[in-house]
C-alpha cells in the first residue's frame, strides 16, 4: 500500500472566471483527497477572485493569490513557488480533470520510482451547456513512444508539442531537475519546458486509462486560434530549443552519442527552415518565405520538395487572405 503524498494542483487564471468554477469542481470531485489547489489570479478584470474565494472559504485545500498581470508562464511559476506537494498537477482554468486522475496516477508514480512524468489523453468538447457536450478523444500520434526516456523521447518531442499541461502529473523533483521556470512563449511555453524535462534521467509514461483524462474546452479565446502568432512563436521556440540543446552539448551536459546530437541539431534546423516557409508564405513576408525555401533545400538537399512546399503554402496564403476578407466584409455588413 502506498503512502498518500501531497499533490499540488497549479491553476493560473486570467479572465476565465466563467470557466473556473467547473475546473475547481473537477478537483473537488477527485477520488484522491491529499491535494492542495493553488489558484493565482493574473490580474483579471472579471469575477475570477469572487469565484476562487467562494471555494477557498468552503475548502481550505484551496488557496488564492493575486498578482499584477504578468502572463501565463509567470503566473504558473508563481503558483509552483507557493506549492508544497511532492507531485505537481497542472490545470488551465478553462479545463477539467476526470475524477480518478490523481488516485490512479499517484499510485503509479509511487510504485514506479523511475517515472517522473505521467501524461494523459485528452477529451475535447465545445459546448458550455453541461447537458449538451460531445467529447472527442485525442489519440497520441503513432510516432510518439507511449513511455520511456532517452533518444526516442527526444526525437518525438522535437517534432512538436504532443501533450497539454493539464495532461501532466509529475514529480516536483523532476520539475526542479529540469530547471523549473516556464518561459514566456505564447501557446508554446509547455513545449519548451517538456523538451527540457526530456534531458533528465526521468522516464515519461503515457497513461491511456479511462478516468485519468484531461477534459479540454475549445472556445474562441484558446491561444491556438491565432494562426499567425502561433507560427511566429513556434519558430521562436524551435530556435530556443535548438540554442539550449547546442549549448548543453558544448558544455558536455548531454548524455547522448555525438552522432545522435548531430542528427537532432540537423533535424531542428530542417524543421526551423520549413516552419519559416510556412509562416512567411502563409502569414508573413514572401521574401522571408523564399529565404526559408533556400535554407530548406540546402539542409535537406531536396530542392524539388522545397519548391513543392512553397507552392502549397502560397495556396494556403490565398485561402487565409480570402477568409480574412470574408470576415471583414461580414463585420462591415453587420455594422
Amino acid at each position: 500500500m502506498f503512502s498518500s503524498p501531497l499533490v499540488s494542483i497549479i491553476i493560473p487564471c486570467y479572465n476565465y472566471g466563467k470557466f473556473l468554477g467547473e475546473a475547481l469542481d473537477s478537483i473537488q470531485s477527485q477520488t484522491y483527497d491529499q491535494w492542495e489547489c493553488i489558484i493565482v489570479n493574473d490580474g483579471s478584470t472579471d469575477n475570477t477572485e469572487e469565484v476562487a474565494l467562494r471555494y477557498v472559504n468552503k475548502d481550505k485545500r484551496f488557496s488564492y493569490f493575486f498578482h499584477e498581470n504578468s502572463g501565463h508562464s509567470a503566473t504558473r511559476n508563481r503558483a509552483v513557488e507557493l506549492s508544497r506537494g511532492e507531485y505537481i498537477q497542472f490545470l488551465d482554468a478553462d479545463d477539467m480533470l476526470q475524477p480518478n486522475k490523481l488516485k490512479l496516477q499517484v499510485a503509479l508514480l509511487e510504485e514506479n520510482r523511475g517515472i517522473g512524468l505521467i501524461y494523459s489523453d485528452v477529451l475535447s468538447f465545445e459546448s458550455d451547456d453541461i447537458n449538451d457536450r460531445k467529447f472527442t478523444l485525442f489519440h497520441q500520434p503513432e510516432h510518439f513512444p507511449p513511455s520511456g526516456n532517452g533518444d526516442d523521447l527526444i526525437k518525438a518531442i522535437m517534432i512538436d508539442n504532443l501533450f497539454l499541461p493539464g495532461c501532466v502529473l509529475m514529480r516536483k523533483q523532476m520539475y526542479d531537475d529540469a530547471g523549473g521556470n516556464w518561459k514566456k512563449f505564447y501557446g508554446f511555453e509547455d513545449w519548451e519546458f517538456w523538451f527540457r524535462t526530456a534531458y533528465t534521467h526521468w522516464q515519461f509514461y503515457h497513461d491511456a486509462r479511462e478516468g485519468t483524462r484531461l477534459l479540454r474546452r475549445h472556445h474562441n479565446n484558446n491561444t491556438s486560434f491565432n494562426g499567425s502568432k502561433m507560427w511566429a512563436v513556434k519558430r521562436q521556440v524551435r530556435k530556443e530549443i535548438l540554442d539550449v540543446f547546442t549549448s548543453m552539448h558544448t558544455q558536455g551536459k548531454l548524455n547522448f552519442s555525438t552522432a545522435f546530437i548531430a542528427e537532432i541539431i540537423k533535424e531542428h534546423k530542417k524543421r526551423l527552415a520549413i516552419e519559416s516557409v510556412v509562416y512567411h508564405f502563409v502569414y508573413g513576408n514572401i521574401i522571408g518565405g523564399i529565404s526559408g525555401v533556400i535554407a530548406h533545400a540546402l539542409i535537406t538537399k531536396r530542392p524539388f520538395f522545397a519548391l513543392y512546399d512553397a507552392a502549397h503554402f502560397l495556396k494556403e496564403r490565398i485561402k487565409v487572405k480570402r477568409k480574412l476578407a470574408a470576415r471583414a466584409e461580414q463585420r462591415r455588413v453587420e455594422d
